[in-house]
């Protein structure tokens, strides 16, 4: 669970009043390739994540299956990019899950996550 790693979030809600909303729950996840062979997936226009620190580990499975299957690459992806990726998956995910998407031929607005933007 995000919530039970993410110490940033805990004190968000906390912050708040919010903490009684702080629950966990197992759920069944799939891989990007194996959630867009299930559904018959021919083309994605746009893609919008907002997992709370889990955006950077989904645009890489994503990246990866584009990678075997060249029509899948969206259009355009709007991710969230606010410290929480580099908190649950380690420090520079964002830089390097943006240099990846640079490096995909993506034009990539970013402000530098977190800690260089502030916001």
């Amino acid at each position: 669970s995000a919530l039970r790693s993410h110490a940033m979030l805990r004190r968000a809600l906390a912050g708040v009043g919010l903490q009684h909303l702080g629950r966990t729950k197992k759920v069944k996840t799939l891989t990007m390739k194996s959630l867009l062979l299930r559904h018959r997936v021919k083309s994605i226009g746009m893609l919008a994540l907002d997992c709370e620190g889990h955006d950077c580990a989904i645009l890489r499975g994503l990246i990866r299956a584009c990678k075997a299957r060249p029509a899948w690459f969206p259009d355009w992806i709007w991710f969230e990019s606010n410290g929480m990726n580099d908190e649950v998956l380690g420090k520079g995910a964002e830089q390097e899950t943006v240099s990846e998407l640079l490096r995909c031929g993506y034009k990539v607005w970013w402000g530098g996550g977190y800690e260089a933007s502030g916001k």
